[in-house]
Order: structure tokens, then C-alpha cells, then sequence
């Protein structure tokens, strides 16, 4: 056994006492941040909590109070009825008002716990209920969707879903990585400007994809390797394209194809000279079928946001609603199918018109456009959207089903699973 002399004992103290230190004054920064009740005494709460509207105001580039107060993460899930009355109603002209004025790009729903300091996506979905019973809009108890609905959303086509967070928060501080990602954004930066501008796929999503990657990384190779499963790759096809090992920079390519990119280029071109792309497409299926799970009712009954929903993310962060759809339309256009149904905008409009928002109600013609996009969209690009999620056979290829290609002969191609007919 190892003698410890009395200066190593008295050192390692010290350095222990740092550390609870150290321990202790973040976690008393956390705190202060995020919980209500911590706050010092004689905080003004009507007055931080007017700021925090204004600054989703202003960060709209609409114009609004001056924004005077320091940065507070303490959300609408920590107000009064009373205060969250009024935060709503400083919001409320600009969340259903004219769109022309919401000087921002369309916002993917994944950034609200963000922008209501942290917040996770049920919260977000029992604030926005919370939200209409203030407003008198006399909400229905419905099933929480709004987590399932944005499966495979991310923050949109022009931000980069392969950010790491920079700083990692220990387990013991119990705060989630949203929490963690926001204390980590530099206080020189107003946090709603850079929250809508930046994203934020380095907090709880760039953490799902690197619990991900060995699982996903594995099934890839699995389905490379002839014989390693029953839906691998056929010996026959591997010896003619002789695809490459796996590199990191193809799941990171897999997740920009996911989330970043068309889902009608994720194909397979099944030759040699199209082997690399092929491999990025395969490592994005497989994160989507990792990300959707399995069942019909994941392959096609997906769960919506419902409309009440979209009232209330409208409501909480004074963006026009009208962004909302808007970004649900883009979203359309590059995976296929909507995290919204058209039935949705229609009974938030039904929601709007039949409470106070109606009288600052002017987005009503975007919205209802917006409905018959999502309503009329192309039938074939969401059959292609639900038969990349679907986990059977993953190397199907479009028309044919090369990977699975058993012999090619002048008596015709012989496969070991058949070209089914959506493909």
C-alpha cells in the first residue's frame, strides 16, 4: 500500500474543497437562472417578465418597449396566472398580427423550449394548453403529440445539425442539455436574436446523435457485410460496387441528409461510381428508422400538432403564427410530409377568431394558403417520406432493388427480396 505523506493529504484537501466550492457557485448560478425561487430579494418580477416579451419582440425585428433588464431563463412555466396574462397580452398583437412586420426566417418548433429558457417539449405542449385557459379559448384535453410530431424535425435547411455543445454540465447539477446549451451562449449575444438566427441542434439534439452513432454505425455495417443480416447487401452486389469501410464524416453526412437536405435525394444509385453518396444516404435511413421506431402507426398515422398547439407556441413567443405554418411548409417541401395537418390551421383560425386574438387577427390569408399547400401537397413524395422510415428491407432502391440483386443475366436480374410496387 502506498504512503500518502501529511503535505499530499493537506494538498488533495484543498484541491477537494476547490472543487466543492467551484461545485457550489455554479450550481448557485444555475439556480439563480432558471428558478423563481431563488431569485434575490427585491427582484421586480412584473418588470423581467415584461422584458422577457419585449426582447422576443424586438428580436422579431418588430418594434416594442426598450429592452432594459439583464438575461433571466426563468420561463412562463414559473408565472402566475395573473403574469402570464399579461406577458400574453404584450404578445398577443404581434403572435396573430401581420406577418410582413415578423422580420425573421421561418422558426422550426424546436427552438420554443429554447426561446421559454429551457424547457422541455411536453412542457412546452402543457404551457400552450395553459396559455388558452387564460385566454378564455376553453382548450380540449387532448394527447400530448407534440414530441412525436417533430421526430424527424430539425431547426431547419440553413443550420448545421452536427454542432457539438461546447461546455458539457455534470449529471449532478440535474439540468437538462436545453439548460445546459443556453448557459453556455455568451452574454454578449442577446439570446432570442441568436436563438432564431443560430438554432439550437448543439444542445439535446446533438447529444441524442452521439448516444446514436455506435448504434447506427453498427446497422450500417451490418447492412454492408453480405450475409450479416437478412436485409444485408447481397454478395453479389458487394463484390461489383466493393463498398468502402465506414468513416465518421458519413454519419455526419447522415444527419445533414436528415435534416438539412431533400429526402427525394435519398436514394440509392446501387453503382460503383455513386458507392460513396450511397453509403451517406444508407446512415441516414438508418437514423431515421433509430429515430421513428416501428409500427404502422409510426410509418403512417404519424402524430400532428394539433391546432391549439400552434395557437399557444404563437402565443408564448409572440412570432406570428403565420411563421409557424410557414416553416411547417418549407419542412414539407424538403422531407415529404408535415409535422402539421391542414385541419390543424384551420381550427387554430376557428381557435383566433372565437377569443380576443381576433382582434388583432391579420395573417388570416397566409394561413389559410398555407392549409391548401399542406392540403393539395404531392401524394408520391409522402409515400417516398414514409418508405425511408420504414425499417423493412432498408436498401431498397427506387424501381428496382439493386442492392438485393442476386444475378444479372440476359434471362433477366434475380433478387433476393423483390421490388415492392411503392417503389
Amino acid at each position: 500500500m502506498k504512503v500518502i505523506t501529511a503535505a499530499q493529504i493537506a494538498a488533495l484537501r484543498k484541491k477537494t474543497a476547490l472543487h466543492h466550492q467551484q461545485d457550489a457557485s455554479r450550481t448557485a448560478r444555475v439556480a439563480r437562472t432558471f428558478d423563481r425561487a431563488r431569485l434575490p430579494k427585491g427582484t421586480n418580477v412584473p418588470a423581467w417578465i415584461k422584458d422577457t416579451a419585449n426582447r422576443l419582440i424586438a428580436a422579431q425585428g418588430r418594434r416594442g418597449d426598450e429592452v432594459k433588464l439583464g438575461r433571466f431563463l426563468i420561463g412562463p412555466d414559473q408565472y402566475t396566472d395573473d403574469e402570464m396574462q399579461d406577458y400574453l397580452l404584450t404578445l398577443a398583437p404581434h403572435a396573430v398580427g401581420e406577418l410582413s412586420a415578423c422580420r425573421i426566417n421561418p422558426p422550426s418548433p424546436h427552438i420554443v423550449p429554447f426561446l421559454l429558457g429551457g424547457l422541455s417539449l411536453p412542457e412546452v405542449e402543457r404551457q400552450a394548453f395553459r396559455a388558452l385557459e387564460i385566454l378564455d379559448a376553453y382548450p380540449a384535453e387532448q394527447l400530448p403529440t407534440l414530441s412525436e410530431a417533430l421526430a424527424g424535425v430539425g431547426f431547419g435547411a440553413r443550420c448545421f445539425h452536427t454542432h457539438q455543445p461546447e461546455v458539457e454540465v455534470g449529471e449532478n447539477l440535474r439540468i437538462g442539455a436545453n439548460l445546459n446549451f443556453l448557459l453556455n451562449v455568451p452574454e454578449r449575444f442577446d439570446l432570442p436574436t441568436y436563438l432564431l438566427t443560430q438554432g439550437a441542434a448543439g444542445a439535446q439534439m446533438a447529444r441524442r446523435f452521439e448516444k446514436m452513432k455506435p448504434k447506427v454505425m453498427a446497422r450500417v455495417k451490418e447492412l454492408l457485410t453480405p450475409g450479416a443480416a437478412k436485409d444485408s447487401i447481397t454478395q453479389f452486389m458487394h463484390d461489383r460496387l466493393q463498398p468502402r469501410a465506414l468513416v465518421d464524416v458519413d454519419y455526419s453526412m447522415g444527419i445533414r441528409r436528415v435534416f438539412e437536405m431533400p429526402w427525394s435525394e435519398m436514394t440509392l444509385a446501387a453503382t460503383p461510381d455513386k458507392v460513396e453518396k450511397d453509403i451517406e444516404v444508407i446512415v441516414g435511413r438508418v437514423i431515421l428508422n433509430d429515430l421513428f421506431g416501428s409500427g404502422a402507426r409510426r410509418i403512417r398515422n404519424l402524430p400532428k400538432m394539433t391546432g391549439q398547439t400552434l395557437v399557444g407556441i404563437a402565443m408564448l413567443t409572440g412570432i406570428s403564427i403565420a411563421k409557424w405554418t410557414e416553416f411547417a411548409v418549407k419542412d414539407l417541401r424538403m422531407r415529404g410530409e408535415s409535422f402539421l395537418a391542414d385541419s390543424a390551421i384551420d381550427d387554430a383560425i376557428e381557435i383566433i377568431e372565437s377569443t380576443e386574438l381576433a382582434a388583432w387577427f391579420k395573417c388570416e390569408d397566409e394561413l389559410r394558403n398555407d392549409s391548401a399547400i399542406i392540403r393539395f401537397f404531392d401524394k408520391e413524395a409522402t409515400i417516398h417520406a414514409e418508405r425511408l422510415r420504414n425499417r423493412k428491407w432498408p436498401l431498397w432502391t427506387a424501381g428496382h432493388n439493386s442492392y438485393y440483386m442476386l444475378s444479372d443475366d440476359e434471362t433477366g436480374a434475380t433478387y433476393s427480396h423483390k421490388p415492392e410496387r411503392r417503389e
